[in-house]
């Protein structure tokens, strides 16, 4: 079973080192047996962000693996900032903006 606080403290714990410039917000979710991550950025990402969102995805695979039928689901979206950027689930990163 997935907790909600176990899955936002995987993301957090992933991103230490993979947060880039571009990206506003990381947020996170679970619908069934769906685990969902979203990467807000200000631009469309680089190949290179792309990767490094890859990696915090890969780093929460990893926690949640041993969970049977557990489906994994990446989103990287580019909501240029100042327009606002909707909640998918709960916000585990969000940039300091004016």
């Amino acid at each position: 079973m997935i907790e909600i606080y176990n899955l936002k403290l995987s993301a957090q714990r992933a991103l230490l080192g993979d947060v880039f410039n571009n990206l506003r917000a990381v947020a996170v979710d679970f619908k069934g047996n769906v685990i969902y991550l979203y990467f807000f950025c200000d631009n469309n990402p680089s190949d290179e962000e792309k990767d490094l969102c890859e990696d915090v995805f890969d780093e929460v695979i990893a926690d949640f693996v041993h969970l049977d039928k557990i489906d994994f689901h990446i989103e990287v979206i580019a909501v240029p900032y100042p327009q606002k950027m909707t909640l998918n689930g709960y916000w585990v990163y969000y940039r300091h903006e004016k």
